[in-house]
């Protein structure tokens, strides 16, 4: 099913910044999907320190 996707890279890279925030949040490392997702938009731009966190950890 990957395969048939446009963008296989794109559903990826969701899957495993997900990951990283689970991951992150066993560590009391707190952010949102959307402060997650607006970094990566503004060119990872960090108004949070738990985002650039997970961001790296990804």
């Amino acid at each position: 099913m990957l395969t048939n996707l446009p963008n296989p890279t794109l559903f990826l890279d969701t899957i495993h910044l997900q990951e990283a925030k689970a991951s992150s949040e066993i560590e009391n490392i707190i952010t949102t999907n959307d402060d997650l997702y607006k970094s990566l938009v503004a060119d990872k731009k960090f108004d949070n320190p738990a985002t650039k966190e997970v961001i790296c950890y990804k």
